[in-house]
């Protein structure tokens, strides 16, 4: 029977569903290791441990029970909040959270798959590429912050600020692009994405550091839902059907950060201009359009990383479909 954990910042509940008990742990190593003797004690320590991927919080537990070779699913946030609507679940509390992910867990057991560690220094490398993208926020909140000044001295200031930030993002990037290229593999790859027209330097590194081993996908398609950018359909009997939207039920960042590259592909990618100018032909709003080339260009990606090949306009292959 699966052991579900829900897992905050400073403490995570289980819940052993064969025992029907429950324990809370502090989120940290010593947490760490009074989990692991808390499974032994109760003869939990070979079930299907199951949590919610909470980024760095759920991280590092996953990876501690990994080390000690015990079976770690990590599962989509989505999934559970999908699972406790079907359940009819009203009331939320840690303790009945941990119940419904081990309830999932006994339900979908064969669907899920095992976790597995990302490698130490592309964990590293990932959680520097969040830190641009976090600093890279926090500079365009203070232009923002300046045009809206009306102070000449809070003007001042501001610009004072945004030009330290400007050189401090510039020294940052310019780290992170050594680090990165460090690793041949990655390196070797970053350049492989670097031939598709409208994807550079930076959104190279993101789509490899958030979407990690290209391998883990069976299509191009599962890497397009990975990012939520697969199209959702609403229908119910004749009365109700719409499509278009996307799902939004996956890698935000991957996700968001695509957006730039997608309109500088609509220019300058003579495939992703002929599909995006075929979608207008054809009535699609502009919100279908750029949500449509997003995912045109992940297919892009997948082909180029899947066959090792540099992306070439000319070649028809399915592959890149």
């Amino acid at each position: 029977m699966p052991v579900g954990i829900d897992v905050s910042k400073l403490k995570f509940n289980v819940h052993f569903l064969e025992k029907n008990i429950d324990a809370e742990f502090e989120n940290n190593l010593n947490g760490f290791r009074k989990f692991l003797s808390w499974l032994k004690k109760h003869k939990a320590i070979n079930s299907k441990i199951c949590m919610e991927s909470t980024g760095v919080y759920s991280y590092h537990l996953a990876n501690f029970l990994f080390e000690k070779s015990v079976c770690v699913y990590v599962i989509n946030p989505f999934c559970i909040k999908s699972f406790a609507g079907s359940k009819l679940k009203r009331i939320k509390t840690d303790e009945v959270d941990a119940r419904l992910i081990a309830e999932f867990c006994l339900e979908r057991g064969k669907e899920l798959q095992l976790w597995k560690p990302l490698p130490a220094k592309h964990f590293e490398l990932k959680e520097l590429n969040k830190l641009k993208s976090d600093l890279i926020d926090d500079l365009t909140c203070l232009k923002n912050r300046l045009e809206g000044a009306h102070s000449e001295e809070l003007k001042k200031r501001l610009e004072k600020l945004i030009k330290q930030r400007e050189i401090e993002l510039k020294e940052f990037k310019k780290d992170l692009a050594k680090e990165f290229d460090k690793d041949e593999d990655l390196k070797e790859k970053k350049e492989l994405l670097e031939t598709i027209d409208g994807i550079g330097e930076d959104t190279a590194r993101t789509i490899l550091l958030e979407a990690g081993d290209i391998e883990k996908f069976e299509s191009a398609r599962d890497l397009a839902a990975y990012a939520g950018i697969t199209p959702s359909i609403r229908q119910s009997g004749t009365s109700l059907k719409s499509s278009g939207s996307i799902s939004r039920k996956g890698n935000k960042r991957l996700r968001s950060d695509l957006y730039m590259p997608a309109l500088s592909a609509m220019k300058y990618n003579p495939v992703i201009k002929e599909f995006a100018e075929r979608l207008k032909a054809k009535g699609k709003a502009w919100k279908e359009i750029i949500c449509a080339v997003i995912r045109k260009l992940l297919h892009l990606a997948f082909g180029v990383l899947k066959n090792r090949i540099p992306f070439d306009p000319n070649y028809i292959n399915t592959q890149f479909a």
